[in-house]
């Protein structure tokens, strides 16, 4: 995914120009319906965001990891399917783990066919993955998170994960993953 992809499924039928103003950079947006480009310090916070999310996502020296918390912060819900279909993009270079409340970014993510649901509750202060008795949690062993995604609420979060070895490392002990 390139940058004019990345911001025309975020933004349809808007592009991106870097100006060089007297040694200085700066982004103007072309914006469909407006007589002339938007330079940074006319968008909106969520729309800057999103421009950073986009250069970091693409970066062209990907991390072994990325672990983006809360992504969806400052961003209109309805820029939260593209946001989840950038992260799955950059997900094929790098492992990444991604915490967030947005039920509409974990449905983006759910959607790529590496992601699995495991649904975790929260009972007296303990996190429990749901569906898991404890006595089959098996002691030790590592874990290699491939692509992860969470959402917490106060009562019940849900963590979409594919990991190499099928376990889950909490606390210092690994924990078997039913997926």
């Amino acid at each position: 995914m390139a940058l004019a992809e990345a911001v025309a499924d975020a933004f349809p039928g808007s592009s991106i120009s870097v100006l060089n103003t007297e040694g200085r950079f700066e982004i103007a947006m072309h914006q469909h319906g407006l007589l002339r480009p938007l330079k940074a310090a006319e968008l909106s916070d969520g729309t800057l965001r999103y421009l950073l999310w986009i250069a970091a996502l693409l970066t062209p020296r990907p991390p072994g990891l990325l672990v983006l918390n809360e992504p969806e912060t400052s961003l209109h819900p309805d820029l939260l399917p593209a946001l989840g279909r950038l992260i799955a993009n950059a997900a094929e270079a790098s492992q990444v783990l991604v915490v967030t409340h947005a039920a509409k970014l974990i449905a983006a993510l759910e959607e790529q066919p590496e992601c699995n649901s495991v649904v975790l509750e929260k009972e007296f202060g303990e996190t429990q993955i749901v569906g898991v008795n404890k006595l089959e949690l098996p002691r030790g062993a590592g874990v290699a998170v491939t692509f992860a995604c969470l959402r917490f609420s106060e009562t019940r979060s849900q963590i979409v994960v594919r990991l190499d070895s099928g376990l889950v490392r909490r606390r210092g002990q690994g924990h078997k993953c039913p997926i």
